[in-house]
């Protein structure tokens, strides 16, 4: 068999590779020329690498596979195995009504090698280890500030359970979560001993959060005052409504703003300022904001807005111009989120503070 192989010259051929992956196994389908090959491998780049380089000796070999829990370590590790791969967006493969209906991972996998085949994907932007290090930092302390709110309404939740009223120091929604409030959620009577551990325990649960995102908060202030970020942090926090957090986790989600956007709409896209479309001949229907964005970006900018439209007197005569014309103020912001979304772009670009009253 082997000798068979070796008179086939494969030095002028490209190998198309699609891969769905998993934890354990890896589902591939092999494109050369008309041939196609379904085969399984375990989740092991170096067994599918030994696997080409057998059967397609000198071959040039492009692989794809999905973005998704996985991360990049299988396209790191391909690629240093002479693999091409790139990590695409699954909303990107080329999809049939009848995929939809029978979705599979040898369909799934055989999709991505014949979309890749006809050039129809691009690779996602694909962030080194450092990069995804230092990410992981903004985003752990999202998820803490998410459970902290999770812990708040439950504890909420309780009160209005047991019909327990608030004290007249409490009852103005502004004075939860002091310390005196916490204490005073601490003294609650119940009828039994279960009770009030529950409380407690909400409360310990409560506090441990708060403590954590204070810890990362000052880690990430710490990372920003690094070489590698010092100059890009100074000139975003120089934006109207852009705080250290917001600056913070927008310079470690954009990474690359020189490199990684070819294009405006991509950024835009990116960051989650574009409207959906659906039009047909002279129809246009312009819709919702779309739901392909990076999901911690979208709110930085929407936030940051609605204080920079009463800091920067150019934003805030964009934004009456705009209710002026009968749009609503939600609608209006977003527009307004844009504009200041393009800004901060190039003012990065430009390596420059932000100017107010500029139009």
């Amino acid at each position: 068999m082997a000798a068979n192989l070796s008179k086939i010259d494969y030095s002028n051929k490209t190998i198309y590779i699609g891969l769905d992956v998993h934890s354990s196994k890896w589902y591939s389908t092999i494109i050369c020329e008309d041939k196609i090959t379904q085969i399984a491998f375990d989740a092991n780049p170096e067994q599918l690498a030994n696997y080409l380089e057998t059967h397609y000796p000198d071959a040039t070999f492009k692989a794809a596979y999905e973005a998704g829990c996985f991360g990049f370590w299988a396209q790191n590790k391909l690629e240093a195995l002479g693999v091409e791969t790139i990590v695409i967006n699954p909303a990107d493969i080329p999809t049939s009504d009848k995929d939809k209906v029978q979705k599979n991972d040898k369909n799934d996998s055989r999709k991505i090698a014949l979309a890749l085949r006809n050039s129809m994907l691009e690779s996602i932007f694909i962030p080194t280890r450092t990069q995804q290090e230092h990410r992981e930092l903004s985003r752990r302390r999202d998820d803490l500030v998410s459970k902290c709110t999770r812990v708040k309404n439950q504890i909420k939740s309780d009160l209005k359970f047991y019909g327990i009223k608030y004290s007249e120091d409490f009852d103005k929604s502004t004075t939860h979560w002091s310390k005196k409030f916490v204490e005073w959620l601490g003294k609650i009577k119940f009828e039994t001993t279960t009770g009030v551990n529950v409380m407690k325990s909400r409360i310990n649960e409560l506090n441990w959060l708060e403590e954590e995102i204070k810890l990362i908060s000052k880690q990430l202030d710490e990372l920003m005052q690094t070489d590698e970020y010092k100059e890009a942090y100074r000139i975003v926090r120089s934006v109207p409504g852009i705080g250290k957090i917001h600056a913070a986790t927008f310079i470690l989600e954009i990474m690359d703003i020189e490199n990684r956007f070819k294009r405006a709409d991509q950024y835009h896209s990116y960051v989650g300022l574009v409207p959906s479309e659906h039009s047909s001949g002279d129809s246009r229907h312009i819709g919702h904001l779309s739901r392909r964005c990076n999901r911690y970006l979208r709110k930085i900018f929407v936030e940051a807005s609605w204080i920079a439209i009463k800091k920067d007197v150019a934003l805030n005569k964009y934004f009456e111009e705009l209710k002026n014309r009968g749009m609503k103020s939600t609608l209006a912001i977003v527009k307004v989120a844009r504009k200041l979304a393009n800004r901060l772009r190039c003012i990065l670009k430009k390596k420059e503070e932000y100017k107010l009253g500029i139009a």
